[in-house]
């Protein structure tokens, strides 16, 4: 977690991913309100139209000038880079708000264990 923090720290874009993440592992280490306020940064950071638009020109120009051709919608290309995260924070801060464990993400232990072990199928602990 450590690591994490020093990496948001250093400043720069801040990404989402890096969020959802550590708000697992405040989760794992019993830090919930620390674990809540990650995810709804990340909330607001994939909600910010601003943040919207220039990654979407990012995604034109790299295509445009690298490629000298549009080979995917820039808009289509941020939703499905963006929308799993979004979706994935939004269900957790959900699951916290109705009194339930949030699906976090498996430790690499769990990676190893078989799925009848864990008592779910779908890769959630």
């Amino acid at each position: 977690m450590r690591l994490i923090e020093q990496s948001l720290a250093r400043g720069g874009a801040t990404s989402p991913e890096v969020l959802d993440h550590l708000g697992d592992t405040r989760w794992r280490t019993g830090d919930a309100p620390g674990a809540a306020e990650a995810w709804r940064r990340a909330v607001e950071i994939l909600q910010d139209a601003r943040r919207r638009e220039g990654e979407q020109q990012d995604y034109m120009r790299i295509q445009v000038r690298g490629w000298g051709l549009l080979v995917a919608d820039p808009a289509q290309l941020y939703e499905r880079r963006n929308a799993p995260v979004l979706r994935r924070v939004r269900s957790k801060l959900r699951e916290m708000a109705e009194g339930r464990r949030p699906a976090v993400a498996l430790t690499f232990a769990e990676l190893n264990t078989p799925d009848s072990a864990r008592g779910t199928d779908d890769g959630r602990p």
